[in-house]
Parts: C-alpha cells; sequence; structure tokens
C-alpha cells in the first residue's frame, strides 16, 4: 500500500540509529502477532501527507522534515498514524504547508467530533466564521468547555482550549500547531476508548474528511 513518512535532512528517523535510502526496501525480522507504536516494533507512517505534516509536532517532532511517499504493509495503526514491517522509500515529495488558522481550524474541527459543550461549540462557530476571535471570548469559552464538557470529551475539550489559548495569546504557529495535533489525539482517545479496528477505519475516514476541509479553508 502507499503510505507516507517524515524523516530528518540527513534521512534518519528513530533517534537517528534508521537510515534511509529511496528505492531499498528495510523490513523488520521479528516474529511478533502483537505489534506497538512509538517502538522499534515498527517502521511509522501516515495515511497521507497533510496529517505527516500536522502531527509532527506531537510525534517524532522531526525539524525542518522531509517527506516520502512510501510503500509499506500494515500491522498496526491507532487512528492517527500506522505501522509496518517492512517499507521502501518511493519518492521525496514537497511538504504541505498551513497557515496558522488552518492549523487552528483542525484542532477545532477534531474537538467538535467529540465536545458537546454548547458554549464552545458557539465560539467553535463564531471562531471559524470569523465573528469573533477576541481573547476575551476565548477565555470564556475555555472556561465553559471545561466546566460542561463530558468526561469522555473532557480530553478533547481540554485540547481545544490550548487552540484557543495559543490563538489568543498570539502564539507561534509551532504552539497553535501543537494544540490543533492534541486536539486529533484526543478524539482518537475520546472517539474509541478500545481498541476497535471498524471504529478505528470509520475514524481515519472521517480525518480525510477534515483535512479536505482544512486546505479549503481560507478564514
Amino acid at each position: 500500500m502507499i503510505k507516507y513518512k517524515l524523516t530528518a535532512q540527513d534521512m534518519t528517523t528513530y533517534t537517528k540509529s534508521c537510515k534511509w535510502k529511496i528505492g531499498k526496501e528495510k523490513t523488520k525480522l521479528n516474529q511478533k502477532t502483537q505489534f506497538r507504536l512509538c517502538s522499534s516494533d515498527v517502521f511509522h507512517f501516515y495515511d497521507n501527507p497533510e496529517l505527516a505534516v500536522l502531527l509532527n509536532s506531537i510525534h517524532a517532532n522531526i525539524q525542518k522534515p522531509k517527506l516520502f511517499k512510501v510503500s509499506c504493509n500494515e500491522v498496526i495503526h491507532d487512528g492517527l498514524k500506522g505501522g509496518a514491517t517492512n517499507m521502501t522509500l518511493l519518492k521525496e515529495l514537497p511538504l504541505p504547508v498551513f497557515t496558522l488558522n488552518q492549523k487552528v481550524y483542525f484542532g477545532i474541527l477534531c474537538a467538535r467530533e467529540v465536545c458537546k459543550s454548547k458554549k464552545w461549540l458557539l465560539w467553535a462557530d463564531n471562531w471559524i466564521k470569523n465573528i469573533d476571535r477576541s481573547s476575551a471570548a476565548t477565555y470564556a469559552a475555555n472556561a465553559a468547555a471545561n466546566v460542561a464538557a463530558t468526561a469522555a470529551a473532557y480530553t478533547a475539550a481540554d485540547a481545544a482550549d490550548a487552540v484557543a489559548n495559543a490563538v489568543a495569546a498570539d502564539a507561534v504557529a509551532n504552539a497553535v500547531a501543537n494544540a490543533a495535533a492534541y486536539a486529533a489525539a484526543a478524539y482518537t482517545a475520546a472517539a474509541y476508548p478500545a481498541a476497535n479496528v471498524d471504529v478505528i477505519n470509520k475514524f481515519r475516514h472521517q480525518l480525510k474528511t477534515i483535512i479536505k476541509k482544512v486546505k479549503a479553508f481560507k478564514g
């Protein structure tokens, strides 16, 4: 299958211990039946180039990454990224570029999937429509979200607050990218507390829809 991977400028990953070369396959020689992400069990990948960029800050956090189209199998996936036991880099691709507001929009859309606070949702709608992005409205929405969010959606609301706070404070783009990515991660945790393949696949499909909206967002 075709997936996407980030490497450092010197084409290394995983604490510089894994060196990649275009066209040369790498294989994990273990015989495991269960695999762990964020470990040496697998080679990591993303379903699309956009997620690779948007989630980099809370995953490998590669500085000035390179993006590659890869051919690989899939042995594990958590909804945000996947793991493979064989992988070949096919070609380098340009990195997708997102504006600050697109990163915020990404975080809001993810959090909206699980956050049920009416006041927070009103703030989110007003932010998207550029009706009110003031710090006062932001912090009021934050407080409402923290109080009113359900237990299942609390982490998503909290991550969305981080997005809002970063904007209100005129924070650097990296801070907003982190908050938006954490919102996606919180959405994952709230959307499926148990590892259910069908639910994970539904979530992966929904993320594709969110990415399309983010790319089209001009606000």
